[in-house]
Protein backbone atom coordinates (compact mmCIF):
# COMPACT_ATOMS: atom_id res chain seq x y z
CA UNK A 1 0.00 0.00 0.00
CA UNK A 2 2.72 2.21 0.59
CA UNK A 3 4.40 1.55 -2.51
CA UNK A 4 1.71 2.60 -4.06
CA UNK A 5 1.11 5.95 -2.95
CA UNK A 6 4.45 6.93 -3.16
CA UNK A 7 4.37 6.26 -6.59
CA UNK A 8 1.20 8.33 -7.11
CA UNK A 9 3.10 10.84 -5.28
CA UNK A 10 5.83 10.46 -7.56
CA UNK A 11 3.42 10.72 -10.89
CA UNK A 12 1.56 13.38 -9.29
CA UNK A 13 4.76 15.53 -8.56
CA UNK A 14 5.96 14.96 -12.07
CA UNK A 15 2.66 15.93 -13.61
CA UNK A 16 2.73 19.22 -11.57
CA UNK A 17 6.18 20.10 -12.36
CA UNK A 18 5.57 19.14 -16.29
CA UNK A 19 3.31 22.35 -16.18
CA UNK A 20 6.09 24.77 -16.08
CA UNK A 21 9.27 25.59 -17.90
CA UNK A 22 12.41 27.17 -17.74
CA UNK A 23 13.90 30.08 -19.46
CA UNK A 24 18.35 30.11 -19.31
CA UNK A 25 20.39 32.12 -20.59
CA UNK A 26 24.07 32.64 -20.01
CA UNK A 27 27.53 34.50 -21.33
CA UNK A 28 30.08 32.99 -23.08
CA UNK A 29 32.90 35.65 -22.29
CA UNK A 30 31.55 36.77 -18.89
CA UNK A 31 29.37 39.51 -19.31
CA UNK A 32 27.09 40.87 -16.91
CA UNK A 33 23.24 41.56 -17.78
CA UNK A 34 19.72 41.48 -16.54
CA UNK A 35 17.25 39.18 -17.85
CA UNK A 36 13.46 41.18 -18.80
CA UNK A 37 10.21 38.86 -19.28
CA UNK A 38 7.46 40.47 -20.25
CA UNK A 39 8.69 43.58 -19.50
CA UNK A 40 9.62 42.98 -16.07
CA UNK A 41 13.19 42.36 -14.98
CA UNK A 42 13.53 39.32 -13.03
CA UNK A 43 17.32 39.50 -11.26
CA UNK A 44 18.02 41.97 -9.01
CA UNK A 45 21.80 42.25 -9.95
CA UNK A 46 23.54 41.90 -13.19
CA UNK A 47 24.97 38.51 -13.26
CA UNK A 48 26.57 35.86 -16.18
CA UNK A 49 24.11 33.40 -15.62
CA UNK A 50 20.37 33.52 -14.83
CA UNK A 51 17.68 30.71 -14.95
CA UNK A 52 14.47 31.80 -14.73
CA UNK A 53 11.71 29.05 -13.30
CA UNK A 54 7.85 28.59 -12.97
CA UNK A 55 6.75 29.46 -16.40
CA UNK A 56 3.92 28.29 -17.29
CA UNK A 57 2.64 30.24 -20.77
CA UNK A 58 3.12 29.28 -23.88
CA UNK A 59 4.77 32.55 -25.01
CA UNK A 60 7.09 34.74 -23.43
CA UNK A 61 8.85 38.06 -25.01
CA UNK A 62 12.57 37.96 -23.61
CA UNK A 63 14.89 40.98 -23.27
CA UNK A 64 18.36 41.00 -22.61
CA UNK A 65 20.15 44.05 -21.20
CA UNK A 66 23.48 44.32 -20.61
CA UNK A 67 25.09 46.15 -17.69
CA UNK A 68 28.08 47.51 -20.16
CA UNK A 69 25.73 49.99 -21.95
CA UNK A 70 27.66 50.03 -25.00
CA UNK A 71 26.33 46.57 -25.69
CA UNK A 72 23.10 46.97 -27.41
CA UNK A 73 20.41 44.99 -25.69
CA UNK A 74 18.38 42.00 -27.13
CA UNK A 75 14.69 41.05 -27.82
CA UNK A 76 14.12 37.42 -28.30
CA UNK A 77 10.17 36.16 -28.46
CA UNK A 78 10.43 32.31 -26.73
CA UNK A 79 7.85 29.44 -27.39
CA UNK A 80 7.97 27.33 -24.86
CA UNK A 81 5.73 24.67 -26.36
CA UNK A 82 6.82 21.79 -28.85
CA UNK A 83 5.54 20.31 -32.07
CA UNK A 84 3.47 18.40 -29.96
CA UNK A 85 2.42 20.76 -27.69
CA UNK A 86 4.25 19.55 -24.61
CA UNK A 87 6.51 21.84 -22.49
CA UNK A 88 10.52 22.54 -22.96
CA UNK A 89 12.81 24.29 -21.35
CA UNK A 90 15.00 26.53 -23.22
CA UNK A 91 18.76 27.88 -22.82
CA UNK A 92 20.30 30.61 -24.51
CA UNK A 93 23.81 31.66 -24.95
CA UNK A 94 25.38 35.10 -25.13
CA UNK A 95 28.26 35.06 -28.15
CA UNK A 96 30.10 37.27 -30.69
CA UNK A 97 29.48 36.99 -34.60
CA UNK A 98 31.69 37.32 -36.79
CA UNK A 99 31.87 40.79 -36.48
CA UNK A 100 31.91 41.21 -33.02
CA UNK A 101 28.27 42.06 -32.47
CA UNK A 102 26.27 40.01 -29.55
CA UNK A 103 24.00 37.69 -30.82
CA UNK A 104 21.28 35.70 -28.65
CA UNK A 105 21.38 32.20 -30.02
CA UNK A 106 19.73 28.93 -28.84
CA UNK A 107 22.31 26.44 -27.07
CA UNK A 108 18.97 23.72 -25.37
CA UNK A 109 15.65 23.22 -26.94
CA UNK A 110 14.91 20.08 -25.05
CA UNK A 111 16.06 19.20 -21.26
CA UNK A 112 16.42 21.51 -18.55
CA UNK A 113 20.22 22.24 -18.05
CA UNK A 114 21.89 21.92 -14.21
CA UNK A 115 22.61 25.00 -13.44
CA UNK A 116 26.89 26.01 -12.88
CA UNK A 117 28.32 27.33 -10.22
CA UNK A 118 27.28 30.92 -9.57
CA UNK A 119 24.00 31.17 -11.83
CA UNK A 120 21.36 32.98 -10.50
CA UNK A 121 18.08 31.11 -9.99
CA UNK A 122 15.05 32.94 -10.25
CA UNK A 123 11.65 32.37 -9.52
CA UNK A 124 9.52 33.90 -12.22
CA UNK A 125 7.64 37.02 -11.21
CA UNK A 126 5.16 39.68 -12.73
CA UNK A 127 6.19 42.68 -9.83
CA UNK A 128 9.51 44.00 -10.69
CA UNK A 129 11.84 44.31 -7.40
CA UNK A 130 14.07 47.55 -7.19
CA UNK A 131 17.35 47.59 -8.10
CA UNK A 132 19.93 48.21 -4.67
CA UNK A 133 21.48 52.00 -5.55
CA UNK A 134 25.02 52.26 -4.46
CA UNK A 135 25.60 54.97 -2.55
CA UNK A 136 28.11 57.84 -3.63
CA UNK A 137 29.87 59.52 -0.53
CA UNK A 138 30.29 63.19 -0.78
CA UNK A 139 31.90 63.85 2.72
CA UNK A 140 33.84 66.53 3.53
CA UNK A 141 36.26 66.42 6.63
CA UNK A 142 35.06 68.83 9.47
CA UNK A 143 37.16 71.44 10.70
CA UNK A 144 38.69 70.03 14.24
CA UNK A 145 38.96 73.24 16.51
CA UNK A 146 40.56 72.88 19.57
CA UNK A 147 39.64 73.91 23.26
CA UNK A 148 41.47 75.26 26.01
CA UNK A 149 40.01 75.44 29.65
CA UNK A 150 42.29 76.95 32.45
CA UNK A 151 41.30 75.88 36.26
CA UNK A 152 43.19 77.48 39.18
CA UNK A 153 42.54 76.69 42.85
CA UNK A 154 43.77 77.86 45.51
CA UNK A 155 44.10 76.80 48.69
CA UNK A 156 45.41 77.77 52.10
CA UNK A 157 45.62 74.93 54.86
CA UNK A 158 47.50 75.49 58.41
CA UNK A 159 49.96 78.51 56.22
CA UNK A 160 50.70 75.63 53.44
CA UNK A 161 49.73 77.56 50.43
CA UNK A 162 48.76 74.88 47.62
CA UNK A 163 48.40 76.45 44.25
CA UNK A 164 46.53 73.88 41.13
CA UNK A 165 46.48 75.02 37.69
CA UNK A 166 45.06 72.24 35.12
CA UNK A 167 45.44 73.31 31.42
CA UNK A 168 44.25 70.96 28.79
CA UNK A 169 45.18 71.50 25.12
CA UNK A 170 44.59 69.35 22.08
CA UNK A 171 46.69 66.44 23.01
CA UNK A 172 48.01 66.58 27.01
CA UNK A 173 46.39 67.91 30.12
CA UNK A 174 49.29 69.89 32.31
CA UNK A 175 48.46 69.75 36.55
CA UNK A 176 50.51 71.95 38.15
CA UNK A 177 50.85 71.96 42.00
CA UNK A 178 52.84 73.99 44.06
CA UNK A 179 52.82 73.39 47.78
CA UNK A 180 54.89 75.10 49.95
CA UNK A 181 57.08 76.00 47.38
CA UNK A 182 57.62 72.62 46.15
CA UNK A 183 56.31 72.62 42.24
CA UNK A 184 54.89 69.78 40.91
CA UNK A 185 54.28 69.25 37.07
CA UNK A 186 51.98 66.12 35.59
CA UNK A 187 51.61 65.62 31.96
CA UNK A 188 48.84 63.34 30.76
CA UNK A 189 48.66 62.48 27.42
CA UNK A 190 44.53 62.26 26.53
CA UNK A 191 43.11 61.25 22.89
CA UNK A 192 40.20 63.44 21.50
CA UNK A 193 37.74 62.30 19.47
CA UNK A 194 36.39 64.73 16.47
CA UNK A 195 33.11 64.38 14.91
CA UNK A 196 32.73 63.80 11.33
CA UNK A 197 29.70 65.46 9.45
CA UNK A 198 27.03 63.32 8.20
CA UNK A 199 27.90 62.47 4.67
CA UNK A 200 25.89 63.25 2.24
CA UNK A 201 24.25 61.15 -0.29
CA UNK A 202 23.49 61.40 -3.71
CA UNK A 203 20.86 58.71 -5.36
CA UNK A 204 21.53 57.70 -9.03
CA UNK A 205 19.40 57.68 -11.65
CA UNK A 206 18.16 54.60 -13.20
CA UNK A 207 17.71 55.42 -16.62
CA UNK A 208 15.27 53.21 -19.03
CA UNK A 209 16.98 51.97 -22.08
CA UNK A 210 14.86 51.96 -24.73
CA UNK A 211 14.43 49.06 -26.82
CA UNK A 212 16.37 48.61 -29.71
CA UNK A 213 15.42 46.70 -32.67
CA UNK A 214 17.85 45.40 -35.48
CA UNK A 215 16.41 44.12 -38.38
CA UNK A 216 17.39 43.66 -42.41
CA UNK A 217 16.45 45.66 -45.00
CA UNK A 218 15.80 42.92 -47.97
CA UNK A 219 15.72 44.74 -51.11
CA UNK A 220 14.33 44.04 -54.36
CA UNK A 221 15.78 44.18 -57.69
CA UNK A 222 12.40 45.39 -59.32
CA UNK A 223 8.80 45.52 -57.66
CA UNK A 224 6.68 42.81 -57.26
CA UNK A 225 3.33 42.88 -59.43
CA UNK A 226 2.62 39.74 -60.47
CA UNK A 227 1.95 37.06 -57.84
CA UNK A 228 3.57 33.52 -58.12
CA UNK A 229 1.75 30.86 -60.18
CA UNK A 230 -0.62 28.56 -57.70
CA UNK A 231 0.69 25.39 -58.63
CA UNK A 232 4.19 26.56 -58.47
CA UNK A 233 3.69 28.56 -54.82
CA UNK A 234 2.07 24.47 -53.88
CA UNK A 235 5.45 22.75 -54.97
CA UNK A 236 7.64 25.53 -52.82
CA UNK A 237 5.13 25.20 -50.15
CA UNK A 238 5.46 21.13 -49.94
CA UNK A 239 8.90 21.71 -50.25
CA UNK A 240 8.94 23.82 -47.51
CA UNK A 241 6.57 21.57 -45.13
CA UNK A 242 9.07 18.58 -45.86
CA UNK A 243 11.55 20.03 -43.68
CA UNK A 244 12.20 18.77 -40.19
CA UNK A 245 13.73 21.53 -38.35
CA UNK A 246 12.56 25.19 -38.10
CA UNK A 247 16.18 26.63 -39.54
CA UNK A 248 15.87 24.35 -42.75
CA UNK A 249 12.18 25.73 -43.34
CA UNK A 250 13.19 29.13 -43.23
CA UNK A 251 16.24 28.53 -45.51
CA UNK A 252 13.61 27.01 -47.93
CA UNK A 253 10.93 29.24 -47.26
CA UNK A 254 13.57 32.30 -48.23
CA UNK A 255 15.35 30.87 -50.61
CA UNK A 256 12.37 30.58 -52.89
CA UNK A 257 10.63 34.08 -52.10
CA UNK A 258 13.70 35.67 -53.13
CA UNK A 259 13.30 34.48 -56.34
CA UNK A 260 9.28 34.83 -56.46
CA UNK A 261 6.72 37.20 -55.52
CA UNK A 262 3.83 36.54 -53.50
CA UNK A 263 0.34 37.63 -52.78
CA UNK A 264 -0.46 38.40 -48.93
CA UNK A 265 -2.45 34.94 -48.70
CA UNK A 266 0.45 33.47 -49.63
CA UNK A 267 2.89 34.36 -47.34
CA UNK A 268 0.41 34.34 -44.49
CA UNK A 269 0.17 30.68 -45.67
CA UNK A 270 4.18 30.13 -45.10
CA UNK A 271 3.95 31.79 -42.01
CA UNK A 272 1.42 29.07 -40.61
CA UNK A 273 4.50 26.38 -41.42
CA UNK A 274 6.14 27.78 -38.55
CA UNK A 275 5.42 27.07 -34.93
CA UNK A 276 7.38 29.73 -32.78
CA UNK A 277 6.48 33.19 -32.90
CA UNK A 278 10.14 34.53 -34.16
CA UNK A 279 10.46 33.09 -36.75
CA UNK A 280 7.10 33.83 -38.46
CA UNK A 281 8.04 37.59 -37.65
CA UNK A 282 11.24 36.72 -39.27
CA UNK A 283 9.84 35.77 -42.36
CA UNK A 284 6.82 38.28 -42.91
CA UNK A 285 9.53 40.81 -42.47
CA UNK A 286 11.83 39.11 -45.32
CA UNK A 287 8.31 38.47 -47.45
CA UNK A 288 7.05 42.52 -47.33
CA UNK A 289 9.53 43.19 -50.06
CA UNK A 290 8.13 40.33 -52.24
CA UNK A 291 4.59 41.03 -51.72
CA UNK A 292 2.64 42.35 -54.71
CA UNK A 293 -0.25 43.70 -52.92
CA UNK A 294 1.35 45.15 -50.37
CA UNK A 295 -2.06 47.19 -48.82
CA UNK A 296 -3.56 44.10 -48.06
CA UNK A 297 -0.34 43.33 -45.34
CA UNK A 298 -2.12 44.30 -42.83
CA UNK A 299 -3.97 41.06 -42.46
CA UNK A 300 -0.38 39.29 -41.38
CA UNK A 301 -1.10 40.55 -37.65
CA UNK A 302 -3.83 37.87 -37.55
CA UNK A 303 -0.93 35.04 -37.34
CA UNK A 304 0.64 36.62 -34.40
CA UNK A 305 0.05 35.96 -30.97
CA UNK A 306 1.46 39.04 -29.09
CA UNK A 307 0.53 42.52 -29.72
CA UNK A 308 4.37 43.10 -29.40
CA UNK A 309 5.23 40.95 -32.75
CA UNK A 310 2.49 42.93 -34.74
CA UNK A 311 4.23 46.51 -33.24
CA UNK A 312 7.60 45.24 -34.64
CA UNK A 313 6.26 44.50 -38.05
CA UNK A 314 4.43 47.84 -38.22
CA UNK A 315 7.09 49.63 -37.06
CA UNK A 316 9.77 47.82 -39.75
CA UNK A 317 6.99 48.09 -42.95
CA UNK A 318 7.11 51.98 -41.81
CA UNK A 319 10.68 52.65 -42.27
CA UNK A 320 10.98 50.14 -44.96
CA UNK A 321 7.97 51.66 -46.92
CA UNK A 322 8.96 52.29 -50.62
CA UNK A 323 6.76 55.72 -49.84
CA UNK A 324 10.16 56.92 -47.75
Amino acid sequence: MKTKLLLLLLFASQLFFAQTSTITVFSQEGELFYVIINGVRQNDAPSTNVKVTDLDKPNYLLKVIFADQSIESLNQNVYLLDYDEKRVNVTYNLKKDKKGKMKLSMNSFDNDVTPSKGTAIVKYHEVENPIAVPAKSNTKPAAQTTETETTTVDINTVGIGINTKIEESEDNINVNVNIGGLNTSVTTKTESTVKQARPKVEKEEIVAEKPTTNTTVVKSAKKCTIQMAASDFQKAKSSVEKQSFAESKMKVAKQFTTANCLSTAQIMEIIGLFSFEENKLDYAKFAYSKCVDKENYYQVNDVFSFSSSTDELTEFIENNSDNK
